[in-house]
């Protein structure tokens, strides 16, 4: 698996785009050995330690299952890296709930969140989907979502990677977001339902939590795109400007390079 995306998910990097994803969705892995019946493995089950999967020797990772998503269920990824483009990430992160309607308001049915960035692998967070589910989806559940990180993600001075209260941060940044944006989510549904003819639900934000809906957290960022040119004057003697080739060029691209 290199050069792939079977190679991206077996490399098992902590910091990976993708793996936050296929935990937090419920990915099914399957491996196989040549001459061997395949597996089934869980993605929440397959990163094991730093670059260190559930892959056995000689075995491949052959297929992904990734589940469909309900109508109700909520997913955002998140990526923090220094640089806005091509850049490997600080903390990465993939946040699921499932909302379903009682009695007027909108509970939490199911949650699962997984991070990169804060452990020697992809982690869930197991003591914040417990905090939350089972309850309405409102500032209460935003504040216990937000302690219950700090049981889940442990980091200190002596993390690799170091910075370790801003990784945290970011953390606790993306879980905000993801409140407020599926808050938003719903607010835009239920609206729609209303005019419809359809008050269920029309009691979601009692207390105002919906206050906080204009807020830039979730608004996607723009900026203008930038060009320049740089104009420089060469001559036949300098190299700068000429395409010279590589010596060892032809054979990078004949495969006979010797490392």
């Amino acid at each position: 698996n290199t050069a792939c995306l079977g190679g991206n998910i077996a490399t098992g990097s902590p910091i990976s785009d993708l793996n936050p994803i296929w935990v937090a969705c419920g990915a099914i892995f399957e491996c196989r050995k040549h001459g061997n019946q395949s597996r089934r493995l869980k993605a929440s089950e397959f990163f094991l330690g730093y670059r260190k999967t559930a892959l056995h020797a000689q075995e491949l990772l052959i297929s992904i299952t990734l589940p469909f998503s309900d109508e109700n269920e909520h997913i955002k990824v998140f990526k923090q890296s220094h640089r806005r483009e091509d850049d490997i990430a600080i903390v990465t992160g993939c946040l699921r709930v499932k909302l379903k309607p009682v009695a007027g308001e909108w509970h939490c049915a199911e949650a699962a969140f997984a991070f990169g960035g804060v452990a020697p692998k992809t982690i869930m967070c197991p003591a914040v989907a417990r905090s939350i589910e089972g309850k309405t989806w409102n500032r209460q559940l935003l504040d216990a979502g937000l302690a219950a990180l700090c049981d889940d993600i442990c980091l200190d001075a002596a993390s690799p990677g170091g910075m370790p209260e801003f990784r945290m941060s970011l953390v606790k940044a993306f879980f905000f977001k993801f409140y407020v944006g599926t808050l938003r989510a719903v607010r835009a549904k239920i609206g729609a339902a209303i005019q419809e003819g359809d008050a269920t639900c029309s009691t979601l934000f009692p207390d105002g939590a919906g206050a906080s809906l204009d807020c830039s957290a979730v608004e996607e960022p723009s900026q203008t795109s930038r060009t320049s040119i740089q104009v420089f004057s060469s001559t036949g003697s300098q190299v700068v400007g000429q395409p010279h080739m590589h010596t060892s060029g032809k054979l990078h691209v004949s495969g006979e390079a010797v490392y």
